[in-house]
């Protein structure tokens, strides 16, 4: 038996309400163990690199507006590319603004 309106189906979700609270406690337990009070801020950036470099780009998920504003740069890529500018002249120009 599903109702319609909220998508809950009492067979499959009633499984997921029953482990939320367990989440919840594994969660907080976890965060509990990790204290980044400690860090400067620089620290603490380069620890959100870390897990951001940590993650699989194919168990990411995306929004609908994200996957269609990736869709439409992929679509443009080639001819973005072609009104760019040499990386080695950008770098160059910017080395002598601010030297």
């Amino acid at each position: 038996m599903a109702w319609s309106e909220t998508g809950f189906v009492p067979a499959r979700d009633s499984a997921l309400i029953s482990v939320a609270p367990l989440c919840f406690n594994l969660y907080n337990n976890f965060m509990a163990r990790i204290d980044i009070t400690h860090l400067s801020p620089q620290e603490r950036l380069d620890l959100i690199g870390e897990l951001w470099d940590s993650l699989d780009v194919d168990t990411v998920p995306l929004t609908s507006a994200q996957a269609a504003e990736l869709g439409r740069r992929r679509s443009t890529l080639d001819a973005d590319i072609e009104n760019g500018d040499d990386a080695h002249d950008v770098i160059a120009e910017l080395r002598s603004r601010h030297s």
